[in-house]
């Protein structure tokens, strides 16, 4: 990737980093209202979020409401997930092949930036009528509103699958003598049934479980004992990504209000 930017002529590369950890935010926010005392916001808001995500009411309130306020009832809950979310930031940053050929600037991690947003009402950055609702009204106008207005957009879930599928046999052989688990950092029998069910897709997310099988090889060529290759004569079989969407709701149109 460094070098198809290069030969095109770039120097820096501009990550999107950060929106995610404070332009949107946990549906927390709900509960604090509920601790306010505002419950008829809490319900209208409640109601939004189950027909976006075309869940009941009744289990968004259960976990997003009711779960957190079981733990802090007094509320403050969305701003302590906001900052514990801004500290896990520095985890994300790209290094590695980019720091010696390609200058990775940040764009939303400028401070000003986000001091401006994390001061702003929570209901202007977050709100059933669409995830990142300022960015949106930001955007009015330079973004085509086809991708301003998106609701999903695609993802390498499929490929993740597929590939823990395809690389079995090297996986299993692996997870067999887990450099991991005799260092005491994981429960090998705890990581290979995990393993299991995502190749089933029963696992909601795939990152920690990439991440414990990417430290594992890691760990393993450190040692001079890298996975056996997979065999030349099993080849890649194409695979096709579609991207689930559905219309926005009517109110993420452009607004000033």
């Amino acid at each position: 990737m460094v070098d198809l930017v290069r030969q095109n002529g770039g120097r820096v590369l501009l990550s999107g980093l950060g929106s995610d950890h404070y332009l949107s935010g946990p549906l927390s926010y709900m509960a604090d209202m509920l601790a306010r005392g505002a419950v008829a916001r809490c319900a209208r808001a409640a109601f939004g979020w189950a027909l976006l995500m075309r869940r009941s009411v009744w289990q968004v309130l259960r976990q997003h409401v009711l779960k957190p306020l079981l733990k802090s009832p007094r509320g403050g809950i969305f701003q302590a997930e906001t900052a514990l979310e801004l500290a896990r930031v520095s985890g994300w940053i790209q290094r590695g092949p980019f720091q010696d050929q390609l200058e990775v600037r940040y764009p939303f991690l400028s401070r000003p930036l986000v001091e401006f947003v994390l001061q702003l009402p929570i209901d202007m950055r977050i709100r059933p009528q669409g995830s990142k609702w300022i960015l949106r009204q930001a955007m009015c106008g330079l973004l085509p509103e086809e991708v301003r207005t998106r609701a999903h957009k695609g993802g390498i879930d499929a490929r993740i699958l597929w590939a823990l599928e395809r690389e079995r046999a090297i996986i299993d052989a692996m997870l067999q003598d887990s450099m991991l688990a005799d260092l005491g950092c994981i429960d090998a029998s705890a990581l290979r049934a995990t393993v299991a069910h995502a190749r089933h897709g029963s696992v909601g997310n795939t990152v920690h479980v990439m991440s414990a099988l990417a430290l594992e090889s890691w760990l393993r060529a450190r040692r001079g004992q890298p996975s056996p290759s997979p065999s030349p004569s099993r080849r890649a079989r194409p695979i096709t990504m579609v991207m689930l969407s559905r219309p926005p709701p009517s109110s993420a149109s452009c607004s000033r209000s």
